[in-house]
């Protein structure tokens, strides 16, 4: 069995996009059984082919589970796919998503998880500095 959820704080550290350059954790948890003798967070960008991989260090375990963990940022905004990619000693395992998100074993990446990373926009607050303090308003008074 394995846990990962990217809706789940506990697996990744920021839900929803991520902004540009930002640090935050990745984890998986995977039964001690499959005995995992690397784990690594593989990912591409929208259109790009090469695929990046990252090793992920074994960071705690429970009875039932070993914890690996990364931090990583992503240097560029786009459109990312995700998933991990685990050496066993009969070969290679992934954990993709299922339809909930939840992370599911497959023999080969059948599917992928799918993040967002934006750059801020630093002007993107100035219309509302203007409104609120330029003593602009719309509204009509009563009659």
């Amino acid at each position: 069995m394995v846990r990962f959820n990217p809706t789940d704080k506990n697996f990744k550290s920021i839900t929803g996009a991520l902004q540009e350059d930002k640090p935050f954790l990745m984890a998986v948890e995977i039964e001690k059984n499959i005995n995992a003798n690397n784990v690594f967070l593989c990912f591409h960008k929208d259109g790009e082919e090469d695929i990046l991989r990252r090793y992920m260090p074994l960071v705690s375990s429970d009875d039932t589970h070993n914890r690996y963990q990364i931090k990583i940022n992503f240097p560029f905004k786009g459109l990312y796919f995700y998933y991990f990619e685990i050496e066993t000693g009969w070969g290679k395992k992934y954990v993709c998503p299922s339809a909930s998100l939840d992370g599911v074993w497959c023999d080969e990446v059948y599917a992928q998880y799918q993040l967002t990373v934006f750059r801020p926009d630093k002007n993107k607050a100035n219309w509302f500095h203007w409104l609120a303090f330029s003593g602009y308003s719309q509204s009509k008074s009563m009659p």
